[in-house]
């Protein structure tokens, strides 16, 4: 046992960019893709590469669910609250006990984007204000996991000080995978 010393130098990162865009695919663009990419599934190779492990959580996502999820993406990264709200909403079938706009934009952009709209509350808390104000009654399957990748990915940034838009890093493949398939995203321009 022991540690070894080795004169690599870590960019966390660029690592995290790099698992970010690798996930972005898988998820938008090609469908498959690991539900559990937590650190303990990732190894970072000698020569700096980094190894993916263990898909027994390999979530198949067929294209309707991608296009809804890639729209919510663009809207995250691009577009307003209330676009973000609608296509929860209307388009993912989300449906909560009041059907309160604010309720359904915090709760996708905390689950596909960022932390920072928790109004300073930790993760706990901020789910049971959520759940006080408007209960989640209906939440669909196949969006699950993709909100599970995105919060553990951006949970290894948070563990190096680093803060994480999981939209802005998918943004671009939500775009391509929108394009391929003739669409827009309704209300927000595409780059």
């Amino acid at each position: 046992g022991g540690y070894v010393w080795t004169p690599l130098m870590i960019n966390m990162a660029s690592l995290l960019d790099l698992l970010l865009q690798v996930h972005a695919y898988e998820v938008l663009i090609g469908g498959c893709f690991n539900g559990d990419p937590h650190p303990g599934n990732i190894l970072l190779m000698p020569d700096g590469r980094l190894g993916l492990i263990d898909y027994g959580s390999c979530v198949d996502m067929d294209m309707g669910t991608r296009i809804k999820l890639s729209r919510l993406i663009v809207a995250l990264a691009r577009g307003t609250p209330d676009r973000v709200s609608q296509i929860s909403m209307r388009e993912m079938g989300v449906v909560t006990k009041h059907m309160n706009p604010e309720i359904h934009y915090k709760s996708a952009a905390f689950w596909y984007d960022r932390d920072d709209v928790t109004n300073g509350m930790n993760v706990h808390k901020f789910l049971e204000w959520m759940h006080e104000t408007d209960p989640i009654e209906v939440l669909p399957d196949e969006f699950v996991m993709a909100g599970r990748v995105s919060v553990l990915l951006r949970g290894m940034g948070a563990a190096f000080g680093l803060k994480v838009s999981v939209a802005s890093a998918w943004v671009a493949y939500a775009e391509e995978l929108l394009r391929s398939q003739g669409l827009s995203e309704g209300g927000v321009a595409l780059s």
